[in-house]
C-alpha cells in the first residue's frame, strides 16, 4: 500500500476532467483473449485450461466470457463470470487455467476448444490493520463552479472485516494538512461519494481497519 509520501521525488497525480485516476490500486486498460484447451468442474467450480492470449494476463476478479466450447452441450459457454483463481506455469509466462463458479455435477477434465474473452479488471492493493493514505491527486479545475465536482469511488475486491474510508482534501501536499471532505459508506464492498470542493489536492484515507483485504479507489472530475 503506498502510504502517503510528499518528500522528493514523490509527486501527486494530475486529475483532469473526464479521466478516472486511481489513487489506490489500478485498472487494466485492455481486454484479453485466450484459447480454451480443456474444461472440468469439481464441487461447482469450473476450471478451464487455456493457452495463448492477447492482452494482459487475466487476474482474479476479472470477468470472463466463453464461447464455442462443446462439452456438455456448451455448459462452459458463460457470460461475465468472475474469475476466482488463475494458475500460471512454473515460469509464469503462460496461463494454464482460470476458474469460476459454475453449478453442475462434476465433469472430469475434458479436451475442448473455444475462446475465452476476459474484460479488463481493477487490481487492488493490500489493506492491513495499519490503514494508511493514498498518494495525493492534484485537481486541475476548469472554468466555472460546475468544474469543482468530484466523484470518488472505492471498491474492495477482497473486503476486510471493517474499515472506515474518508476522502480528504488540502491546499498543500502535506500529510498534516489534509482534512476529511466526506466519509464514504461501504456496502457490499463498494462505495462512492460526489463532492464539491476547491481543495487542490485530494486523497483517500483508510482507518479502523480490521482484518485484511485489497482496495481500489479512484477519482474522476
Amino acid at each position: 500500500m503506498p502510504y502517503f509520501k510528499n518528500s522528493p521525488p514523490a509527486k501527486s497525480i494530475l486529475i483532469e476532467q473526464g479521466w478516472p485516476v486511481y489513487l489506490f490500486g489500478s485498472r487494466q486498460s485492455t481486454d484479453s483473449e485466450l484459447n480454451v484447451t480443456s474444461v472440468s468442474i469439481a464441487s461447482n467450480v469450473a476450471t478451464v485450461g487455456v493457452t495463448g492470449w492477447s492482452g494482459p494476463l487475466p487476474v482474479v476478479g476479472a470477468f470472463v466470457s466463453i464461447e464455442k466450447t462443446q462439452t456438455n452441450s456448451g455448459l462452459f459457454n458463460v457470460t461475465n463470470q468472475a474469475i476466482t483463481a488463475v494458475t500460471l506455469n512454473a515460469a509464469g509466462t503462460d496461463v494454464v487455467s482460470i476458474s469460476f463458479a459454475l453449478t453442475n455435477a462434476n465433469v472430469a477434465v475434458t479436451p475442448d476448444i473455444g475462446k475465452a474473452h476476459v474484460r479488463f479488471a481493477a487490481i487492488g492493493e493490500a489493506v492491513t490493520a495499519a490503514g494508511g493514505a493514498s498518494i495525493a491527486g492534484s485537481v486541475k479545475y476548469g472554468v466555472g463552479r460546475d468544474e469543482n465536482w468530484l466523484t470518488a469511488q472505492v471498491y474492495f475486491p477482497t473486503a476486510p472485516s471493517a474499515v472506515t474510508v474518508a476522502l480528504q482534501g488540502s491546499h498543500t501536499n502535506n500529510d498534516a494538512d489534509f482534512q476529511d471532505v466526506a466519509t464514504i459508506t461501504i456496502a457490499n464492498g463498494r462505495g462512492k461519494a460526489e463532492v464539491e470542493t476547491n481543495f487542490e489536492f485530494v486523497r483517500f484515507n483508510l482507518t479502523a481497519v480490521t482484518g485484511t483485504g485489497t482496495v481500489v479507489a479512484s477519482i474522476s472530475a
